[in-house]
């Protein structure tokens, strides 16, 4: 059991109370993480040093880090002219995704705009079952075909792949999770614009349990019916 403590102070008298924290239930399953980024004309607004990319890059890095079974992170781009209708393409990369990124903004012709399905598509076919995947997508345009991603999303959910979407404030995304018809709710959100700071912890948040309810559903359709998801969901904890 991990444990934090609080100091306290009470009339100059010194002592510590234990805190418990939440389980990091997930991180003996191994992550498959992934990350795009997006090239359509709208991101010229972030190729200055002080891009907010630069911080996101920074802290998924650690945050992957800190997960104790992870794959290296796979970087891709998409929304650029070589890319724009029909697929992703990697961007190549030593350890850090921060000096690839800025690399290769001297390398790319950037367009627009863009939609979702390169890279579901991507991340679908590239599928390794034995793992969960995290996508984590950067936006800084508009989508297209928001009718398009429902459908490509719905469709995704029938894999282990959570898409976390990093987004612009003007990027319409928050109806993304009203999608119906997944088998799970395979979109977290985050707008990076209000206050990027606080990423880390988000992450730290809410990744933990979308991964506990794709793990749960996997199990299910392997297993049948004769589990409930809570029944899985109390098994994937205790295997950590």
């Amino acid at each position: 059991m991990i444990q934090t403590y609080v100091c306290h102070f009470k009339l100059g008298n010194f002592y510590s109370k234990p805190v418990q924290k939440p389980r990091p239930f997930y991180v003996n399953h191994t992550v498959r993480p992934l990350v795009y980024i997006d090239y359509s004309r709208p991101n010229s607004l972030y190729t200055a040093t002080n891009s907010p990319y630069n911080y996101i890059l920074d802290t998924i890095s650690l945050y992957v880090k800190g997960l104790r079974s992870s794959l290296p992170i796979e970087l891709f781009r998409f929304g650029c002219v070589d890319t724009r209708s029909h697929s992703v393409a990697p961007i190549a990369h030593n350890s850090s995704l921060k000096a690839a990124y800025q690399k290769s903004l001297k390398e790319v012709t950037m367009s627009g705009p863009i939609c979702f399905q390169p890279i579901i598509d991507s991340a679908v076919s590239s599928l390794q079952p034995d793992y969960f995947t995290l996508a984590f997508i950067l936006l800084s345009g508009r989508s297209n075909s928001p009718s398009q991603d429902a459908l490509n999303l719905i469709r995704a959910s029938n894999s282990p792949i959570l898409f976390i979407i990093l987004y612009k404030e003007d990027f319409q995304i928050e109806r993304l999770k009203q999608i119906q018809k997944r088998r799970f709710q395979n979109v977290l959100t985050f707008n990076f614009t209000k206050n990027v700071q606080t990423l880390r912890d988000f992450l730290e948040e809410n990744v933990g349990e979308s991964l506990k309810e794709i793990y749960a559903l996997k199990m299910l359709t392997k297993n049948g019916e004769n589990e409930t998801v809570e029944m899985v969901q109390e098994r994937f904890c205790e295997d950590v």
